[in-house]
């Protein structure tokens, strides 16, 4: 099921600091100000959602789009041939 970036949001608040978001938004380092912002469904930049997806494990295709494993760790890794296949189209771009 796809989700939007605010209920998304809205989870990880909960999950993190039991839906205190000034707490959430001082864990992630953003200002509480800025980061009301984004409680209301305005998308941070490109910058900021890195920041946030890196201090907290999450896939960026989950946190924005409801795509795919939440946690990095849960995404599998590529396999042999699927690495082999994609150094053959990286050559073939040179």
């Amino acid at each position: 099921m796809l989700t939007t970036f605010k209920e998304n949001l809205a989870e990880l608040i909960n999950e993190h600091t039991g839906g205190n978001a000034n707490k959430f938004s001082q864990l992630i380092g953003i200002n509480p100000i800025t980061f009301h912002n984004y409680k209301t469904g305005n998308l941070p930049r490109p910058d900021l959602l890195i920041q946030i997806s890196e201090k907290l494990n999450i896939s960026i295709n989950w946190f924005l789009l409801g795509v795919g494993p939440k946690y990095v760790r849960d995404i599998p890794k590529p396999t042999a041939e699927e690495k082999e296949k994609a150094e053959i189209l990286r050559r073939a771009e040179v």
